[in-house]
């Protein structure tokens, strides 16, 4: 009798691991197998759960507290792992709010189908917070972590059939502001959503081979507020699906992370209303050769070309309340590029910073005069031009954009540093770089007279609390290679204030040699002055050094460069100097 009971035990067994994954409700077996719940009474919400351990989700850093009362909950599943795209856990809701239960297990899917009804027994698991999700699971490092297989099965007890009649109406949400923090974890459904980056890219990488999850930004209509869309490496049907176009409806399970939220669909069914391309579309790869499109360049980071068609200009603190396409204009630091020059929808835009300088000057559409006390678009035929800018990939107005902008090509006219095919570059944009400075006077009153100013670059004065002081300073640059070079040439972007009238060509100074070492001394060492555009000494604009030739030094392994400073008693002007470039 014992022999015939494991015999029907294994041939259940291998009728679910044979069942595996596949449709939720096609199996009739796993009804039959289903058993119904006998234990204690269910005495707690999961709402009432979370609302007791608040303190452990919400904890910073990451923390986990155990469960000691008898506390049970009971939920229907509402995702599990069967596309691939959630890993080792299933999330279980019921009418209140919802919750991941973590286990160190796979396949958990062949036998929790989305749908079954659970009831967890809550007494000696731990509860905690990963980045404020919360999670039932065991203790790992002082944090919540997955729980057992043999714990699972302990507390976690199927009750009745599984049915997609006992699954909840999703939470429909159209603005991330519109959301508390007790729909974590519940089934909801974006309305009115848009992929920016819709048709340039899959979800995530699905050919890779590698664990990891990527994000897609989601766009919510109604207030253009923004959601992350999270999809693994191993989502089926999901990671190697071209990300949609239009606006249409997402349905999934909604985390938070931290104060921000994302959305992780189930499968590929959990997408509706949109648009699927059948192919990629060229998304550039960010260099000046190809550069990344306007789409292609959103969510990108770190440094790079981009090319597009100037739209527009955005006045006021956000982008959803000051996107202006049409003229006049008020806004002159910053402009919208768009992919058309048609576009004015400013989901399909990215936000372009332009520095105080020629870049500024030559691509604003607005200036600072007025016209019967109104800005006017000083610039109309600026307005759909494309044009081709170098500068750093960053959030910019709350959506994707480029600041710090320092080349642009409009046709084959250049505004700023172009550091394509750099030699040398030296930006000053987080420290001196491998620049050394000789004092050759200074006052023991004065610490220093060049000096790292974050946004500025290299600063010299001989100014101190009041007091004008007379200085001589030297800020030198390390060797420069120029042994491949048959030409050369340099250029930098420098600003001069507070200097006496007609007085800048006398107090800075560029100098260039190739046979200075570290340590020595500067007189003893020959040095040939360089002409360069001298700013006016009255205003904090950056402006071009104007192209410097270097030619009569290329071919040489040890070229320097030095930027001399000096101050007298009676005045002491301030000298900034950023962007070095030798190509």
């Amino acid at each position: 009798m014992k022999k015939l009971k494991n015999i029907v035990f294994l041939c259940m067994s291998l009728a679910v691991t044979l069942s595996a994954c596949t449709d939720d409700f096609d199996d009739p077996t796993i009804e039959r197998l289903n058993p119904v719940y006998e234990g204690a009474p269910v005495n707690t919400t999961i709402a009432e759960l979370k609302t007791q351990f608040d303190a452990a989700i919400f904890a910073n850093p990451d923390t986990r507290t155990q469960i000691t009362d008898d506390i049970i909950i009971e939920g229907v599943v509402t995702a599990n792992d069967r596309s691939g795209n959630f890993y080792k856990g299933i999330y279980i809701q019921d009418a209140t709010a919802a919750i991941k239960i973590s286990v160190d297990a796979t396949h958990l899917c062949a036998a929790f189908h989305i749908g079954q009804r659970v009831v967890v027994n809550c007494k000696d698991l731990y509860i905690g917070g990963y980045r404020n999700h919360a999670q039932l699971g065991a203790d790992y490092n002082g944090t919540v972590g997955r729980m057992s297989l043999t714990e699972f099965n302990q507390h976690v007890t199927r009750d009745a059939s599984s049915s997609p009649d006992n699954l909840p109406t999703p939470i429909e949400v159209t603005s991330s502001q519109s959301v508390d923090k007790m729909m974590d974890g519940m089934l909801v459904t974006l309305v009115d959503a848009i992929f920016p980056t819709a048709g340039y890219s899959y979800f995530a990488d699905a050919v890779s081979g590698e664990a990891g999850t990527s994000n897609t930004t989601i766009l919510m209509e109604s207030d253009y507020s923004t959601i992350t869309k999270r999809t693994s490496n191993y989502g089926s049907g999901i990671a190697n699906q071209i990300i949609p176009e239009g606006t249409g409806r997402v349905t999934g399970i909604f985390s938070r992370y931290v104060n921000s939220w994302q959305i992780t669909i189930r499968d590929i069914n959990d997408l509706s209303g949109f648009t699927f391309p059948e192919e990629i579309k060229p998304a550039g790869a960010g260099t000046k050769e190809d550069p990344y499109s306007v789409i292609g360049s959103m969510g990108k980071s770190g440094e790079g070309w981009v090319k597009g068609y100037v739209v527009g200009a955005i006045d006021g603190m956000t982008i959803t309340e000051g996107a202006d396409f049409e003229a006049p204009f008020d806004a002159y630091s910053n402009l919208l590029l768009a992919a058309s020059p048609d576009e004015t929808s400013f989901y399909k835009c990215i936000a372009v910073q332009l520095p105080t300088g020629e870049i500024r000057d030559n691509l604003k559409l607005s200036d600072t005069n007025t016209e019967n006390g109104e800005k006017t678009m000083t610039y109309p035929e600026r307005l759909g031009q494309e044009v081709l800018l170098y500068g750093s990939f960053d959030a910019y107005f709350g959506v994707s954009g480029l600041k710090d902008t320092g080349c642009a090509y409009v046709g084959d006219t250049k505004y700023g540093v172009d550091i394509s095919n750099a030699v040398f570059y030296e930006p000053f944009a987080a420290s001196q770089g491998e620049f050394s400075i000789v004092d050759i006077l200074k006052p023991e009153t004065l610490s220093y007279v060049w000096a790292f100013k974050d946004r500025y670059g290299m600063v010299a004065s001989g100014y101190l609390s009041g007091k004008n002081n007379a200085v001589n300073s030297w800020l030198i640059s390390p060797a420069i290679d120029l042994s491949a070079k048959t030409t050369a040439k340099l250029t930098f972007q420098n600003a001069a204030n507070y200097f006496a009238s007609g007085k800048v060509p006398e107090e800075v100074a560029v100098w260039v040699t190739t046979s200075y070492t570290d340590g020595a001394a500067i007189d003893e060492t020959q040095w040939t002055k360089l002409e360069f555009t001298y700013p006016a000494g009255n205003s904090w604009n950056f402006m071009s050094s104007g192209d410097i030739n270097l030619d009569a030094f290329a071919g040489q392994s040890n070229v320097r460069i030095a930027f001399q400073y000096k101050s007298t008693a009676t005045k002491a002007g301030t000298w900034e100097v950023a962007k070095v470039l030798i190509d």
